[in-house]
C-alpha cells in the first residue's frame, strides 16, 4: 500500500483559513481529482464493461459518493430502450439506485450512517453508449476518519466485478481497485 501523503498543511488555529469550513471545497476537489486520477469513459479504448468507478469524498462526518456505470452493466444494454421490457430493465435498474444506492458502500452499523440519493442520471455518449452518474450524501452520526469504507457494488450489480475508487479526505486521497466487493478504503 503507497504512503499516505497529507494534501496540504494545516493553517495555523488562530487564523482565517483555519476557521473556514473545508467541507464546501470537498466535492469539487473530489471531482478535480477523479478527473485527473480516473479518466472514465473518455473514449472507445477506455469504454470497459464490468467495470465501475466510485468517487467518495469524507469530511467529518459527512461526505459525497458519486457512482459511475455503463448501462451495459447496470441493465444489459447501452443502445436506447427499443421495448417495454428495456424500459422496464433501464427503468428498475434506475429506481435501484434510487432506492438501494445506500448499498454500494458497506459502512459499520455504529456510525449511524444515512446514504442520500441526490442526483441520478444517464448521458449518451458519441459512440451511442448510456452512461450512469449517481450523487449521494453522506451523514454519519459519528467521524468516518480511521472506519473501514468497504463495498457493496457487485452485489447490487452483478454484472459489474471491478471499481476503481478515489477516495479523498481531509488530509488523504487514495487509489484502489476493488475487485469482486473484496478490498477496503479508511478515511484519514
Amino acid at each position: 500500500m503507497p504512503p499516505i501523503r497529507p494534501l496540504a498543511p494545516h493553517p495555523h488555529p488562530s487564523s482565517r483559513a483555519a476557521r473556514r469550513p473545508r467541507a464546501r471545497w470537498l466535492p469539487l476537489l473530489c471531482a478535480l481529482g477523479a478527473a485527473v486520477a480516473l479518466p472514465v469513459h473518455q473514449g472507445a479504448a477506455q469504454h470497459t464493461h464490468g467495470m465501475a468507478a466510485i468517487d467518495l469524498g469524507v469530511s467529518g462526518a459527512g461526505g459525497t459518493l458519486e457512482f459511475r456505470a455503463t448501462g451495459e452493466d447496470l441493465w444489459g444494454f447501452e443502445r436506447a430502450p427499443r421495448t417495454p421490457a428495456d424500459r422496464q430493465a433501464r427503468d428498475g435498474a434506475l429506481a435501484r439506485l434510487r432506492r438501494d444506492g445506500g448499498a454500494l458502500l458497506r459502512l459499520a452499523p455504529a456510525l449511524g450512517c444515512a446514504v442520500t440519493a441526490d442526483t441520478i442520471g444517464t448521458t449518451r455518449t458519441a459512440q451511442g453508449h448510456e452512461e450512469v452518474r449517481a450523487r449521494y450524501a453522506l451523514r454519519s452520526r459519528k467521524p468516518l476518519a480511521g472506519v473501514p469504507i468497504g463495498f457493496g457494488v457487485t452485489a447490487l450489480f452483478p454484472r459489474i466485478t471491478r471499481v476503481r475508487v478515489q477516495m479523498l479526505s481531509d488530509t488523504a486521497q487514495v487509489g484502489r481497485e476493488v475487485v469482486r466487493d473484496q478490498g477496503r478504503v479508511v478515511p484519514e
